[in-house]
């Protein structure tokens, strides 16, 4: 403007692409800043264009950072634009966009540098700012730029035309419905963004510049900027000659908006729409939620004033096993395809049911390995069941009546198979679909192929309760399938048509197990767990002390520990545990004696004879040793600020980890040495 500031007959800025200035409109100063009432509505000639601009006050600037002057190019930074917006009424600040599609520099700049790439022009400006006595200095400095996903380019934003739709009255209707309870969410943070969306909504930018979509149902007849220029909105271009049609496509996600109720058959109706619109719930993962989710409630309130969908459920993202997200660029990308060539598509599906949460999931292939081991287990189970005759065909449908079921194991099986749907139905209509996967498969596993199968081949060999476990069996394992159907499709459905003699029925197509008739027999639930409880104790004390499980153990306890049980409950005990008994004793163990535990009572089995006392101390202190010795390593790395303050966070959770399980070992290994081993220390 002529005069002066601090002696000085011009302001300094800074910036990364010295080529914007050529469109600069405007200069910001924080208005908190004390140069603010010296400076703010004077003005500035812009270098090269000689453009005047004025200094503005804006609260975007921080004046601690650079020169606390900010140059304003409204049309080549998305922060100058909202600037140029807050602004825009009060003074004339200018929108030159000064690139070409391809990153060329355009006729908005001085003819010495139109055509030239943009980053060739901003070698140039520096230089020329250079002869003019413009340039103070140039110097290094590291800043985030954007870049292209596919190819790595740098981005430019740029001022271009596009179509918006405006927020305000759609986000006003979605807030409401959320208001009124026309819309719910299973998880609260959901909700959260949802408000923060719709109570900052800013208008819907819905052209993009791409080859595939929606094209947008726009026509133009002639010059863009000259009185004879028109715009028509239509499916179809009006009559007469000359019009062209909008070569820009709709944003996906404003065409997935009207994915609920289009394909029901809306705007013509019928009775699809009226059946399955709306619809009950949505599930997609949370990242989408604001573009898809929201943009849905927006469409479907406008356009047919009512909710898409009552509920909105959203999952966690799929990370890899360190808990990093999955990109091409970090290489931890699985392909699914690979996955069901190498695993098949059930184990697949199943480990993505038994992860499925609204919390972030870690995904690897040894858990495909471990649903597809799964699998083959249930095959297995299967043919055993095929070999000792089991069918559920008509006949066998037809003389089965569970009420009349009279051996506790069956007894015990069909209660246990109630518990388990009745859980199931909880955990699906909590959409806790991971937490039913897993109960699925360790029921199936460890229940019935582990207890059931087990428990059922001592009852095949006595015709008194071969042909009532038989029936037991066939109609739980009809049950079981069509509970592992929806996660396990492909398998199930061919052991349900083997099982069944099926040909032309499907188990897709067959009821969900109903539970409200089935009996429940808690004393055999009881009897049989008691049971459960006493071989697993005993097992677990042959694999503490390293015993084949063929080895034949005897088995002590008190009078009142053998009252437990029945005859026949021992019966079982002896055949699944390999043990003789029980014999009545009443005195502790004593050293050179193994403990099972079991509803707090005590079970001796004496180790005479199937180990070494002496050999086994001296290699479990030796075990001992090696854990103390990790304990010290693993405490020394986490006391190391450095290594602590640079190892990832997976590394520091591993340590700690291997820590707790190396200290569990420890106090495992003591009460070993200083009980059934005791002795060889004299």
């Amino acid at each position: 403007d002529g005069g002066t500031y601090d002696g000085k007959d011009g302001i300094e800025i800074a910036t990364t692409r010295p080529e914007t200035i050529l469109a600069d409109g405007a200069i910001a100063i924080h208005p908190e800043d004390k140069r603010a009432k010296d400076l703010v509505g004077r003005k500035v000639i812009v270098p090269i264009v000689n453009r005047e601009i004025e200094i503005i006050p804006d609260e975007m600037v921080d004046p601690e950072f650079g020169s606390g002057l900010v140059k304003i190019t409204a049309a080549h930074d998305f922060n100058d634009f909202e600037c140029y917006k807050r602004h825009k009424d009060t003074v004339d600040i200018p929108l030159i966009n000064l690139l070409n599609p391809n990153g060329t520099m355009n006729t908005n700049c001085p003819k010495a540098y139109v055509g030239l790439d943009r980053f060739e022009a901003r070698k140039r400006i520096v230089m020329d700012l250079d002869t003019m006595g413009q340039l103070i200095q140039t110097e290094p400095h590291p800043h985030n730029v954007g870049h292209a996903e596919r190819d790595d380019t740098i981005l430019e934003p740029y001022l271009t035309w596009q179509w918006y739709v405006t927020g305000e009255p759609l986000a006003k209707k979605c807030l409401d419905a959320a208001d009124k309870g026309d819309v719910e969410f299973l998880n609260k943070r959901d909700e959260k963004v949802y408000r923060h969306w719709m109570e900052n909504i800013q208008d819907w930018c819905i052209s993009r510049q791409l080859w595939w979509g929606h094209r947008i149902p726009a026509w133009f007849k002639g010059d863009e900027g000259t009185d004879s220029f028109e715009v028509y909105v239509g499916e179809k271009a009006p009559s007469g000659e000359g019009w062209r049609q909008d070569e820009d496509i709709l944003d996906t996600w404003f065409s997935s908006a009207l994915w609920p109720f289009v394909t029901q058959g809306w705007p013509t109706g019928g009775e699809r729409l009226s059946e399955f619109y709306p619809g009950h719930v949505i599930m997609n993962g949370r990242d989408i939620l604001p573009f898809w989710d929201i943009r849905m409630m927006m469409m479907g309130l406008e356009l047919t004033e009512k909710s898409p969908f009552k509920t909105i459920f959203t999952h966690g993202l799929i990370l890899d096993e360190k808990g990093q997200k999955m990109s091409k660029s970090k290489g931890n990308v699985i392909d699914p395809m690979q996955l069901i060539e190498e695993f098949g598509v059930d184990a697949l599906r199943m480990t993505m049911a038994s992860i499925a949460s609204s919390e972030d999931m870690r995904f690897s292939k040894a858990k495909v390995e471990q649903s597809r081991n799964f699998c083959t287990k249930l095959w297995n189970a299967a043919r055993f069941m095929q070999m000792q005759g089991v069918m559920w065909d008509k006949p066998h449908r037809d003389k089965f009546d569970m009420s009349k079921v009279k051996h506790s194991v069956n007894r015990w099986m069909v209660s246990e198979l109630g518990s388990l749907v009745r859980e199931i139905d909880e955990q699906l209509d909590a959409y806790a679909f991971n937490q039913a996967a897993q109960k699925a498969y360790h029921f199936a596993w460890g229940i019935w192929c582990d207890w059931y199968l087990e428990f059922s081949k001592s009852l095949l060999a006595h015709e008194q309760t071969a042909e009532e476990t038989r029936l037991v069996m066939g109609w739980g394992f009809d049950q079981l399938l069509r509970i592992l159907h929806p996660f396990m499709p492909y398998i199930t459905e061919d052991l349900w048509r083997r099982l069944t003699l099926e040909d032309e029925a499907f188990l897709m197509l067959q009821s969900w197990p109903r539970t409200a008739l089935w009996p429940v027999w808690e004393d055999a639930q009881a009897d049989v767990g008691r049971i459960v409880d006493v071989v697993s104790a005993i097992r677990q004390a042959r694999t503490l002390h390293r015993i084949s499980p063929r080895a034949s153990l005897s088995l002590l306890c008190k009078e009142e520990t053998k009252d437990l049980l029945s005859e026949a409950g021992w019966e079982q005990i002896r055949h699944l545990a390999s043990v003789t008994g029980p014999e009545i004793v009443n005195r502790p163990a004593q050293a050179g004696e193994a403990v099972a535990v079991v509803l707090g009572q005590e079970m001796i089995l004496p180790l005479e004879g199937l180990i070494d006392v002496a050999a086994e101390r001296s290699r479990l202190e030796k075990e001992r040793a090696k854990h103390i010795q990790e304990t010290e390593k693993i405490n020394a790395l986490l006391a190391n600020e450095a290594f602590c303050s640079k190892a990832p966070d997976d590394v520091l959770a591993l340590n700690k980890e291997r820590l707790a399980a190396a200290r569990e070992q420890i106090d495992a290994l003591n009460t070993l040495l200083a009980g059934p081993y005791a002795v060889a220390s004299e």
